[in-house]
């Protein structure tokens, strides 16, 4: 049986000025309307890299991202096919064209060896570009989300989870499975940050969708109070019903990131540390959508299998 013929395309690194320093062949792999995989081979002499021995035709499964602002290098041996790392360059979101794949590289590289400990490189080159304070935050951003996806494990091989989705879905979808939960995780394209942007994706009504209010108590402790969509937090009802001295406040955007361990905009109903309360409403639905780890996700499910997850009492929240 004849093997297919892959399609072709030619891969252009640029510098911060748009000039071309690098370009190269390969072949596509898997392809997605944000993403592109593609194989391609050491082209240069055997060298020894930061303990990483890269041979002459070694494979290289490299994955791109139009909407994210790194690419990852999977680095196979010639002879074996065993994985030796992965180098994440930082990067503007790549561009594809017909036959054409190009990238703006930011100087700034994640080096990953198999048994997960990483290297950062090339600080002082980045620190040079002096990029402006939009830019220097994706950057930052995209080095921090390498990190984390890497520290889930680096077993893993592009071509088996191409494209990779968020490292806080990632999370949250292994909390799922342990727990054997009936809960439906969903990634997409297209954000899912607001209840009108999640509604739109999935094509539900805002009633359908329920948000999660983190807030913390006179007492330090973190609270989610769960609500529908289109209903608001009364945070004198949460008082209430939790019997508090004193009304809870709004956790900040890091609060919330450092104790339940994923993004506001993102966050889930369940799967982190949390006193969790569920307003009443909630249960006229038999599915509800509600946040899967990131603000591009979601997870759906029955309210009920809601709290079974999160243990959560039940009371009215809404204002």
């Amino acid at each position: 049986m004849n093997t297919p013929l892959l399609e072709e395309v030619i891969v252009i690194k640029q510098n911060l000025q748009g000039e071309e320093t690098w370009r190269y062949s390969g072949q596509i792999l898997q392809s997605t309307p944000n993403a592109r995989l593609l194989t391609a081979r050491f082209n240069r002499e055997d060298t020894l890299f930061q303990g990483i021995l890269l041979k002459q035709g070694d494979p290289f499964i490299e994955a791109y991202y139009s909407r994210r602002w790194f690419n990852i290098f999977e680095v196979r041996d010639r002879d074996d096919g065993q994985t030796k790392g992965w180098y994440c360059n930082i990067t503007r979101p790549a561009k594809f064209e017909d036959g054409f794949l190009s990238y703006v590289d930011l100087a700034l590289d994640l080096l990953v060896y198999p048994d997960g400990h990483w290297l950062l490189l090339d600080e002082d080159e980045y620190a040079a570009l002096r990029l402006n304070q939009a830019d220097h935050a994706q950057a930052m951003n995209a080095v921090e989300s390498l990190k984390h996806l890497f520290s889930l494990g680096a077993g893993f091989r592009l071509d088996q989870i191409f494209p990779v989705i968020e490292p806080y879905e990632a999370r949250l979808r292994t909390v799922i499975a342990e727990n054997g939960w009936v809960i439906e995780h969903l990634s997409f394209e297209e954000s899912t940050h607001s209840v009108a942007e999640a509604a739109r994706v999935v094509k539900a009504a805002p009633e359908d969708l329920v948000k999660n209010i983190c807030l913390i108590t006179p007492d330090d402790r973190l609270v989610v109070a769960i609500v529908k969509g289109e209903d608001r937090v009364s945070v004198e009802n949460v008082a209430h019903a939790l019997g508090l001295n004193g009304k809870p406040r709004l956790a900040t955007a890091d609060e919330i990131l450092d104790r339940t361990g994923y993004p506001m905009g993102g966050t889930p109903s369940f799967g982190f540390d949390a006193l969790f309360l569920m307003d009443e409403r909630i249960f006229e639905k038999d599915v509800v959508y509600t946040g899967g780890g990131s603000p591009s996700s979601l997870v759906r499910a029955d309210p009920r299998e809601l709290q079974r997850a999160n243990c959560a009492l039940t009371a009215c929240l809404r204002k």
